[in-house]
């Protein structure tokens, strides 16, 4: 529901997002299959699985997500190659960025 910002000497602060930032956050999954097998969590478009189980039926991971957009998450049936749910953490903006220019003034 919130992101962390990261402040000086990367103290994490919960404040809210404004668009282009990076959102922080600690993030966990929960799965649970309907069969035991072997399945992998991987964030869409990485090749790189964030983990994997053997012979289970569920399980959970947790990480630190840091990202200042959307990201697609999918559980996949290792043996078959299948997707078996997906999710989404979505990155929403609080505050645009603004435009506005700085402009010098000489008194």
């Amino acid at each position: 529901d919130f992101c962390l910002s990261r402040g000086l000497g990367d103290v994490y602060k919960r404040q809210t997002l404004t668009q282009g930032r990076q959102c922080f956050a600690t993030v966990t999954f929960t799965w649970q299959a309907p069969i035991m097998g072997n399945y992998c969590i991987y964030q869409v478009g990485k090749k790189e699985a964030l983990d994997c189980w053997f012979n289970q039926k569920q399980n959970s991971i947790s990480f630190e997500f840091e990202s200042n957009k959307t990201m697609q998450y999918q559980l996949i049936a290792y043996d078959f190659d299948k997707v078996i749910a997906e999710t989404s953490i979505e990155v929403s903006w609080v505050h645009k960025a603004s435009p506005r220019k700085r402009r010098w003034r000489i008194f």
